[in-house]
């Protein structure tokens, strides 16, 4: 699948990998200020490595042989956000549209939120928390380890070999390929197979009884697969650095007030809030259960939460 602007590739050929570059503050990663060397990540990249709150507002589109989004690092993008390269996900990333691809592979070790994730390298992997709430589209070769849960409304899976051991959850699933592996599938609504499945997976579809048949299997399906015999369809993969998303949580969101309340049990040190250019807006230790935003105009802002156990970024919403 080709999602680039053509141009680009024909740029990479011609120029070879340059520095690395590591961000040392939080902030838009169109600010030079906010990379070592302070020159903005765009072609001919060799290595990016993200240790901060970096956002982009606009559609970004980057050249860059392997970027890495550190433990304390994420990636912050309201619109789409194109790689041409490899990505390590330690930390986190929140976008509304991820492409990657013309690199070597994908590989989640963290918690990753995005609205629509495209993936075309040749190897991918997760063995972290995938979260997308509308299209997950798999083309190449992928691994869902035994830690690994991805959660996205529209699955389509397709041309490609799909080896799931840990949980995937789908509200609707498109299955052209290969599937096998130990782990499990778990279908909310609609689901049509026109590949095959194998391994010792379970499925379990819990198409609810309508009038409407979206159910459909003409393909293949092992004997050794199982049919809803691990119990109820509900997570129950994860890690501590994923948890720690869970761990955290600000209320009401989207919120129309001067004041959110924060609900979690640990000790968070600091809290830094961006708004989607990655200007900081606020930035203050907490030693309360309530943040006053009184001072924040309508719109979307980024939350970076520091804790002992790691920092996390949370997306609030202010309306009118």
């Amino acid at each position: 699948m080709k999602f680039f602007i053509a141009l680009i590739p024909l740029i990479l050929s011609q120029v070879g990998w340059s520095q690395i570059k590591v961000s040392v503050s939080d902030g838009n990663w169109n600010d030079p200020q906010n990379w070592n060397p302070a020159i903005v990540p765009y072609l001919n990249e060799d290595s990016v490595i993200i240790n901060h709150a970096i956002t982009t507002q606009n559609t970004t589109e980057v050249g860059i042989n392997h970027l890495i989004i550190g433990t304390n690092g994420s990636l912050n993008a309201s619109s789409t956000f194109a790689l041409h390269g490899s990505l390590t996900v330690d930390g986190s990333v929140h976008a509304d549209t991820l492409l990657v691809g013309d690199g070597v592979y994908f590989k989640n070790n963290n918690l990753m939120e995005v609205d629509w994730f495209v993936t075309t390298n040749p190897t991918n992997e997760n063995f972290g928390r995938v979260e997308i709430s509308d299209t997950l589209i798999l083309t190449e070769p992928f691994l869902n380890a035994t830690n690994g849960l991805i959660e996205t409304f529209g699955l389509i899976t397709s041309s490609a070999h799909i080896e799931n051991n840990g949980e995937i959850y789908a509200d609707n699933w498109i299955h052209e390929s290969t599937t096998d592996g130990t782990g499990r599938y778990c279908i909310q609504n609609c689901f049509k197979n026109i590949g095959n499945i194998g391994g010792t997976l379970d499925v379990c579809d819990l198409t609810p009884s309508t009038n409407i048949t979206c159910d459909f299997n003409f393909g293949t399906i092992s004997p050794t697969v199982t049919l809803c015999s691990n119990g109820s369809c509900e997570p129950t993969s994860g890690q501590v650095t994923i948890e720690l998303f869970d761990d955290i949580a600000v209320y009401p969101n989207p919120t129309s007030g001067g004041q959110l309340t924060l609900s979690t049990d640990l000790i968070i040190t600091e809290i830094k809030i961006y708004d989607v250019t990655g200007r900081l807006m606020i930035e203050q230790e907490i030693n309360t259960k309530l943040i006053d935003i009184s001072s924040l105009d309508t719109g979307e802002y980024l939350f970076h939460f520091v804790t002992a156990k790691g920092s996390i970024t949370k997306r609030v919403v202010k309306s009118n």
